[in-house]
């Protein structure tokens, strides 16, 4: 490898475990943790700590890093996550206290499309005041049909059974959304396999999220 990092075809050779020690080699936030670059740091315990943000979004801004290299929240293992969230509150009211604040923007950006930055998982603490100008969480309220909100409740629900280990049965047809029930002329039935719907269903929310 040279010290432009390896090409394509060295990372598809590499293990998992060596992608890993890579990736710790060359976080900026890796070396944060270990002390090799220098930070303002305002809390440390055995899982995490928490630093000034360089480019703060409002003064008091602090950046929780994970002391392990966990590239996104959902690789975290769950007691060190409870610690981290635990620690979170703690210093969210250290903020509001320290700097007067009125609020507190919480939140993980997981993932580029997301807006993460950098491939080590981190919680931003935000202070805010009224008037302060940021705008980033001025969320938009999209309208959508019915009969796509069921799809994506039915979607979510299925992916959180399979999660937890659920077994559930079949919704009955009481449950249907008000469009589905209400539809004058019903559509043709299809024997589809159990596949054939969750496919029709991921199809439907992809052209959801295409507008």
């Amino acid at each position: 490898m040279g010290n432009e990092g390896p090409t394509k075809e060295e990372l598809e050779k590499m293990s998992p475990e060596q992608i890993k020690e890579y990736e710790e080699q060359n976080c900026l936030f890796c070396h944060i943790v270990k002390g090799k670059v220098t930070s303002q740091k305002v809390y440390e315990d055995d899982v995490c700590i928490g630093i000034l943000d360089i480019n703060p979004s409002n003064p008091g801004h602090v950046l929780i890093i994970p002391k392990k290299h966990y590239t996104i929240m959902p690789m975290i293992k769950e007691e060190e996550y409870s610690k981290i969230i635990i620690t979170a509150k703690k210093i969210s009211t250290a903020i509001l206290r320290a700097v007067k604040a009125e609020g507190i923007n919480m939140f993980i950006a997981n993932g580029q499309v997301a807006g993460q930055k950098s491939p080590h998982t981190m919680i931003h603490l935000i202070p805010r005041r009224e008037g302060d100008h940021i705008t980033a969480f001025d969320l938009p309220k999209n309208k959508i049909e019915p009969e796509d909100q069921d799809k994506l409740r039915r979607l979510i629900r299925r992916k959180m059974n399979e999660l937890f280990g659920i077994e559930e049965k079949e919704e009955k047809t009481g449950t249907r959304s008000p469009s589905e029930t209400n539809t004058t002329k019903p559509e043709p039935q299809k024997n589809n396999s159990p596949e054939d719907k969750k496919k029709a269903d991921l199809d439907r929310i992809s052209k959801i999220f295409k507008g």
